[in-house]
């Protein structure tokens, strides 16, 4: 995996200007799903793996609201995203518009909105 996530790393572009992305979390386990809602603004968020993360807000929504796993799911939108790998030629569907953020990347919590369908985390990419 550390290999992996090295060399995503060193293919990874500065976006300019900074990207609006999301990701949706979906069939989270109850324990997983409890840790991010507990999140509140000023929070940091460590993410260890490489991300996969969608420039397509309507198919982060479609997956989110997806109904055999709703209760335990969760969309993040991510701002100021600046730096990743687009993948948009290699996506299986063009319309996935497909943003890798890479390993070890640190979102800090803007807002936590729990009351909406699906319950949603702002952040900002660090």
């Amino acid at each position: 995996f550390l290999k992996w996530a090295c060399a995503i790393g060193a293919l990874t572009e500065s976006l300019k200007p900074p990207k609006q992305t999301w990701r949706a979390l979906c069939g989270l386990e109850d324990k997983e799903a409890a840790y991010l809602r507990s999140k509140q603004p000023g929070d940091l968020i460590y993410w260890p793996g490489v991300a996969m993360t969608t420039l397509n807000e309507n198919l982060a929504m479609k997956y989110a609201l997806h109904r055999l796993h709703e209760r335990n799911n969760l969309l993040i939108i991510i701002r100021e995203v600046d730096q990743g790998i687009l993948l948009g030629g290699c996506a299986l569907r063009p319309r996935e518009e497909i943003l890798l953020l890479p390993a070890f990347s640190i979102l800090e919590v803007l807002e936590v909105d729990l009351e909406s369908t699906p319950p949603k985390l702002i952040c900002e990419f660090r």
